[in-house]
C-alpha cells in the first residue's frame, strides 16, 4: 500500500508510514473494505468521462511527482552535523510523539539507529502522553514484570505493546540537545546489574539526572541497537522511549561512606531522619493522586523510629539501614486509622471497607512488615471505622518535615480504649474463640458476647437490657429488626463461636 499523505509506498502489514506518520489503515465505505489499490479518486474516475479522467490523472501525477520530489528532498539533503537535528526535525510535527521517534530510528538524529516495531508505533500513537509521563502510576498497568534485557534481546517486537521498568540502572552517559525551541532529546546509557546497556531516549529535559547516578527507568521497548566500544568490538543495546527516568540516591557516591559512618542503625544514636526519609516521601508524594501523608513510630522497640506513608492508595513501610531508608514492605492500605497496639506488640491500621471495620496489625520480622487481620465488624453499609485508642500516630501532610528535625518520644503509657467502643471479643468475627476464653466472663459477659455478634450486622433486640447496652456502643447502628434479621449473613467464625458460647452457656447452667 502507500501512504495518502506523503505518497510512500510500503508493506501490507505497516499501520503507520514511518516518514511522516499517518495512519495506513484501510477505510470502509457503506460497509465494503476500500484498499488504497482502489481509492475513492480510482472509483469516481470509472464513473467520469473522458476529459474527466484525463485531467484528473493529470493533476494527480502532478501532485505525485511534487510530494515525490519534496519527501527526496527531506530525507538526502545533506545537513550539516552542528544543525542536523534541529533543521530536520523542525521540519515534521514534533509535538507528534509518533513522529519525534519515527525520526529517531535514524543515526544522525540519535546516534544509535534502530527500527522500531510496529507494536512500539501502535503504542505510542494510543499513549502519546507517557512519553515522558507526569505521574508514574498511570503506567503501573503497563509495565511488564517478565520484561528484562535477555528477553527483549531476543524478539523485542514481542514487548511493543508494554513498558519495561527497573529500578537499579547506572547512568554510564547522558547527553541533551535542543532540537527545536521547545523540543529537548536527552540520550541517556545506562546499564542494568548485569552489565547490559540499554539506550533511552527521553523527550525533554532531566535536570537531576547525571553520569555514575543510579536510576529508576521506565520505558516503551522501540528496538535493537549497537554502538562501538572504545577498545574494540560493538555492545548491542535496547533502545527505550523514555517514560520516566528517576534519580534514587539520596546522595552522590563520593558522601555514602560517611553517611553510613554518621548513620549507623544501632539503638541510641542519633539518626537523620530527615536525610534518610525525606527523599522517600517526596518519591511517593510525586506518584500520588492526592496529598500523602507520613508519620514515624518505632515498631520493634529497638530506638530507630519506622517511616508509615500513605500515598492515597498505599501504605509503605520504611525503616533506616545503613543511612537511608529501607523499604519493609507495602500494602494496597489508605486512609487508615494508625494506633499503638494493646499490647505494645506493633501497631493497628484500622480500615473501613464495603460496610467493615476491618483491624489490621502490623509488626516488624526481621527487615520485613507482617500484616495480619486481626478482626473484621459490620457497620451497617458505611464505609467507617470505630476503634481508636489514647495512642494515635500523629499524621503529618507531605511538605511538613519539621517532625523529622525534632521527632517526639513514642507514649509509654499504657493503652486505653475508650469503652463505648469496647467489646467481649473483638476478635469473634474473624477469629476462632476457645473456652479458656470463656472461663473468664461471667453469666451477663456470656449473653453480650453471643449477641453482640449480631449487634455488629445492626440487629435490635426486644430485650430492654440488651439494648440498653449496646446503645451505649459509639460502633452499634440498630437498623434491623429481629424478624428481618437474616442469619445467612454470618460467617463461618461467627457460627462457630456462637455455638461454642451457647454450649458453655449450657454447661454453666446460664440457659
Amino acid at each position: 500500500m502507500f501512504c495518502r499523505k506523503c505518497g510512500k509506498m510500503y508493506a501490507d502489514d505497516l499501520r503507520f508510514c514511518p516518514v511522516c506518520g499517518s495512519s495506513l489503515d484501510t477505510t470502509t465505505n457503506g460497509g465494503k473494505m476500500i484498499s488504497y489499490d482502489e481509492s475513492y479518486t480510482d472509483r469516481q474516475l470509472k464513473r467520469k468521462g473522458i476529459g474527466k479522467v484525463v485531467s484528473i490523472v493529470a493533476a494527480c501525477i502532478v501532485v505525485l511527482l511534487l510530494g515525490i520530489g519534496l519527501l527526496d528532498w527531506l530525507l538526502t539533503e545533506d545537513i550539516s552535523e552542528d544543525s542536523t537535528v534541529q533543521n530536520e526535525i523542525s521540519n515534521v510535527e514534533v509535538n507528534d510523539t509518533l513522529v519525534f521517534y519515527q525520526k529517531l530510528q535514524e543515526e544522525k538524529y540519535s546516534g544509535y539507529p534502530f527500527v522500531m516495531s510496529t507494536s512500539a508505533m501502535s503504542f505510542i500513537a494510543d499513549h502519546e502522553d507517557f512519553f515522558p509521563a507526569g505521574r508514574s502510576i498511570v503506567l503501573k498497568n503497563y509495565i511488564d514484570q517478565s520484561a528484562e534485557y535477555k528477553t527483549l534481546n531476543k524478539n523485542v517486537e514481542k514487548y511493543g505493546d508494554s513498558l519495561y521498568k527497573s529500578d537499579a540502572m547506572q547512568v554510564i552517559d547522558i547527553h541533551e540537545e535542543n532540537v527545536q525551541d521547545e523540543v529537548c532529546l536527552t540520550t541517556v546509557h545506562v546499564i542494568d546489574e548485569g552489565g547490559n546497556s540499554f539506550i533511552v531516549l527521553y523527550k525533554g529535559e532531566l535536570p537531576d539526572i547525571y553520569k555514575d547516578d543510579t536510576v529508576s527507568v521506565c520505558g516503551l521497548p522501540l528496538g535493537i541497537s549497537s554502538f562501538e566500544n572504545v577498545g574494540g568490538g560493538s555492545t548491542i543495546a535496547v533502545v527505550l522511549a523514555g517514560c520516566r527516568v528517576i534519580n534514587t540516591e539520596n546522595h552522590k557516591n563520593e558522601d555514602k561512606t560517611n553517611d553510613v559512618v554518621q548513620q549507623t542503625k544501632t539503638a541510641g544514636d542519633t539518626v537523620d531522619y530527615m536525610s534518610c526519609y525525606e527523599p522517600a516521601i517526596e518519591e511517593i508524594a510525586e506518584d500520588s493522586y492526592g496529598e500523602a501523608y507520613y508519620g514515624l513510630y518505632d515498631m520493634n522497640n529497638d530506638g530507630i523510629k519506622e517511616l508509615l506513608v500513605d500515598s492515597g492508595e498505599e501504605l509503605f513501610f520504611y525503616t533506616v539501614k545503613n543511612g537511608q531508608a529501607y523499604l519493609l514492605g507495602k500494602d494496597e492500605l489508605s486512609y487508615c486509622g494508625w494506633y499503638k497496639a494493646e499490647d505494645g506488640n506493633g501497631i493497628y491500621i484500622i480500615y473501613g471497607h464495603m460496610g467493615c471495620e476491618i483491624g489490621f496489625r502490623a509488626t516488624m520480622q526481621g527487615e520485613h512488615i507482617s500484616l495480619t487481620k486481626e478482626w473484621e465488624i459490620g457497620t451497617c453499609g458505611l464505609n467507617v471505622y470505630y476503634y481508636e485508642n489514647n495512642h494515635p500516630i500523629q499524621k503529618y501532610q507531605s511538605g511538613d518535615y519539621s517532625i523529622l528535625q525534632n521527632p517526639p518520644e513514642d507514649d509509654k503509657s499504657p493503652v486505653v480504649v475508650d469503652e463505648s467502643l469496647d467489646y467481649i471479643f473483638r476478635k469473634s468475627s474473624s477469629q476462632y474463640l476457645t473456652e479458656a476464653d470463656l472461663e473468664k466472663l461471667t453469666e451477663w459477659e456470656c449473653r453480650i458476647a453471643r449477641n453482640e455478634i449480631y449487634a455488629r450486622y445492626g440487629r435490635t433486640f426486644t430485650d430492654e437490657a440488651l439494648q440498653e447496652y449496646f446503645d451505649t456502643k459509639l460502633w452499634y447502628i440498630g437498623c434491623i429488626a429481629p424478624e428481618d434479621f437474616d442469619d445467612s449473613v454470618l460467617n463461618d467464625y461467627e457460627r462457630a463461636n456462637l455455638d461454642l458460647i451457647v454450649r458453655y452457656e449450657t454447661e454453666q447452667g446460664y440457659r
